[in-house]
């Protein structure tokens, strides 16, 4: 979550006794020592969108690919920010969301 929406607010960052082996005290992904690769670079839901969806399902094990078409991710990667605030406060009310244009699709 932190890649995603950045750092914890305060009072959970510092409840975090294990923040230290994967973040610097900003927020900032650390490098794994060994590999030289970091722990995971920021991203945007925008881009996790469009990298797709992808799963296995079924009892045959079928692989399943969902991509969100480009025209309707922009809208629906606002709708997700609004949902995903760490403060529930801050967060999109269930009346907003459903008339959030992306269920107007």
């Amino acid at each position: 979550m932190v890649r995603l929406l950045g750092k914890l607010p305060d009072r959970w960052w510092k409840a975090w006794d294990a923040r230290h082996l994967y973040f610097t005290e900003d927020g900032t992904a650390l490098v794994d020592t060994e590999t030289g690769i970091a722990f995971g670079k920021p991203y945007t839901v925008e881009e996790r969108l469009a990298e797709g969806v992808h799963f296995k399902a079924g009892a045959d094990g079928r692989k399943i690919d969902i991509v969100v078409p480009q025209d309707e991710s922009a809208i629906l990667a606002d709708l997700l920010k609004k949902m995903l605030r760490y403060d529930p406060k801050e967060r999109i009310s269930v009346d907003s969301v459903l008339e959030h244009p992306w269920f107007k699709l």
